[in-house]
């Protein structure tokens, strides 16, 4: 998708489900995280499930409504939503202005990937 500031947005998202008056993204994440260290895990992945926002709502054209982070081996599941998302998604989109070949900071993991932004 071309993302703000012309750079092309690519991900991989596990499962677009409709809901309500929107779409949620769900994205599995299977590496061994201790139930202890969820909320660190998953506030690493914030911006990736903004982006990953922004990429369905560009392409299918229907807002997403929430993102949800399923931690397949201690089964908990964190959200984004509401004022939260869209607090990531200005962010993603902010990173995403800024001049080609700057690397956005920030979590995520290597599914998620920023061509003309961070190499790719």
């Amino acid at each position: 998708m071309q993302a703000p500031g012309g750079a092309i947005l690519e991900g991989f998202i596990d499962l677009l489900v409709e809901d309500g008056d929107g779409l949620r993204v769900v994205d599995y994440k299977t590496d061994q995280v201790a139930l202890k260290e969820v909320d660190e895990r998953f506030a690493g992945y914030r911006l990736q499930g903004a982006a990953y926002a922004l990429l369905a709502a560009g392409v299918t054209g229907r807002p997403v409504t929430r993102v949800d982070f399923v931690f397949t081996d201690s089964g908990e599941v964190r959200s984004l939503a509401g004022a939260e998302l869209a607090v990531q998604v200005a962010e993603i989109r902010t990173r995403l202005e800024r001049a080609p070949g700057e690397e956005p900071s920030g979590g995520g993991d290597d599914q998620l990937r920023l061509p003309g932004l961070n190499g790719s």
